[in-house]
């Protein structure tokens, strides 16, 4: 094989794990995501239990 083929694969190969590596970064980033907007809903339901079981006393 000549120097230009080698590179040229040695080029695609790197692309490859480039994309691996951009498609896990954004499957954790999803994951960060979807874990945030879940905390967000549980406090927003327990602040408004809180507030709830507040009125309800008096």
């Amino acid at each position: 094989m000549s120097f230009e083929t080698i590179s040229l694969l040695l080029n695609w190969m790197e692309m490859g794990a480039l994309l691996a590596i951009l498609f896990r970064l954004s499957s954790t980033f999803e994951l960060i995501a979807n874990t945030q907007r879940e905390l967000r809903r549980t406090i927003h339901r327990e602040h408004r239990g809180a507030e709830t079981e507040h009125c309800q006393r008096f």
